[in-house]
């Protein structure tokens, strides 16, 4: 069974992470950058299409094993507006 130790996160309170956590506060902060940068450089037509893909693939049990990161990646990196458009890219 593997450790596990609490790291105070400023403004969060605690997290559990496995030993070898020990940058939590360096990754906390960093993927929160990434997280607030992205946020940021949305437009409103690729959230709207964002949230459409993940609720259309959330309703048919199928929004997991890295299915929000395809979705990510083709709205943003390949202009996908539609669910057909989606499910015609590569994986």
């Amino acid at each position: 069974m593997p450790a596990f130790i609490s790291c105070p996160i400023p403004r969060s309170g605690k997290i559990r992470l496995g030993i070898g956590g020990c940058v939590a506060d360096r990754l906390f902060v960093n993927k929160t950058w990434k997280v607030e940068r992205l946020r940021a450089s949305l437009t409103p037509e690729q959230r709207e299409t964002i949230l459409a893909l993940k609720r259309h693939y959330y309703a048919e049990g199928r929004l997991r094993d890295g299915m929000s990161h395809r979705i990510y990646t083709a709205v943003l990196g390949r202009g996908v507006s539609t669910i057909d458009e989606f499910e015609g890219q590569p994986a």
